[in-house]
């Protein structure tokens, strides 16, 4: 029977491993409660959806993640998500959403982005 794949560990050491023009990013799996340094990205697992084939065993899993990217300006965070596309999508991920998300104090700029992924 096949293992459910879990693709927090694997998706950390992608989005690590980027070697961003902007520099230095922070990767977080959680939003912390004070993001204390910018640039950096949050991530979660929405949905880890497995399909299963008669026998009971995982024929495919359907994975989506939520990617957040924080920074200083607009500029770097739409970078941070073009640069995070091009690894993604070379790894089977495919973007679906991405929206600017307004910062009430206007002090940060948040891109937030969604990805789905057949294992």
């Amino acid at each position: 029977m096949a293992t459910l794949y879990e693709p927090k560990k694997d998706l950390y050491g992608l989005l690590s491993t980027i070697d961003f023009t902007i520099g230095d990013v922070q990767v977080y799996q959680q939003r912390p409660e004070v993001l204390e340094e910018l640039p950096c990205i949050t991530f979660n697992v929405s949905n880890n959806s497995a399909i299963l084939e008669l026998s009971k065993d995982i024929g495919y899993q359907e994975i989506s993640v939520t990617i957040d990217f924080w920074g200083s300006t607009s500029k770097d965070t739409g970078s941070m998500l073009s640069e995070t596309d091009e690894v993604l999508r070379a790894n089977g991920y495919q973007l679906t959403f991405s929206s600017d998300i307004p910062d009430p104090d206007g002090e940060i700029s948040h891109i937030t982005s969604r990805y789905n992924f057949i294992k």
